[in-house]
C-alpha cells in the first residue's frame, strides 16, 4: 500500500516550481499553477491507486510521444500527465474548479 499512496507525493515533487499542490482525501488541491493563483484551489478528484494506474497505462504511448520509441519508462507517463493538466488549467472555465483523470487525459467535471 506505501507504494501507491507515493504516487500523488511524486505528482506533487514533480510540478516544482509550475505550480503548489496540496494533497488532501479527496485528491489534490491546486493552489497555484504556472505563476496564477486559485482561490479557491482547483481539485484534481484522483486517488493515489488511480493515479498510479494511469501513469502506467500511460508509460507505452508517452515513451512514443518523447522519444523514438524502446521499452515504455515511466518518467514519460508524468510528463505525459503534467503536460494533460497544465492543459486542462489552462483551457478551463473560472467556474471549472473539478478536475479529474478521464480516458485520454485530465478532464473538467
Amino acid at each position: 500500500m506505501a507504494a501507491m499512496s507515493d504516487a500523488i507525493d511524486v505528482l506533487i515533487e514533480r510540478t516544482g516550481s509550475d505550480g503548489r499542490l496540496e494533497r488532501t482525501n479527496s485528491g489534490v488541491l491546486i493552489h497555484e499553477w504556472d505563476g496564477e493563483t486559485f482561490n479557491p484551489p482547483l481539485v484534481l478528484h484522483v486517488t493515489a491507486d488511480e493515479l498510479a494506474t494511469t501513469i502506467r497505462d500511460n508509460a507505452a504511448e508517452a515513451t512514443v510521444a518523447w522519444t523514438s520509441g524502446g521499452k515504455p519508462q515511466e518518467k514519460y507517463g508524468w510528463y505525459m500527465l503534467i503536460t494533460h493538466l497544465d492543459e486542462a488549467i489552462t483551457v478551463r472555465d473560472e467556474t471549472q474548479n473539478d478536475l479529474a483523470l478521464g480516458p485520454a487525459g485530465i478532464i473538467l467535471l
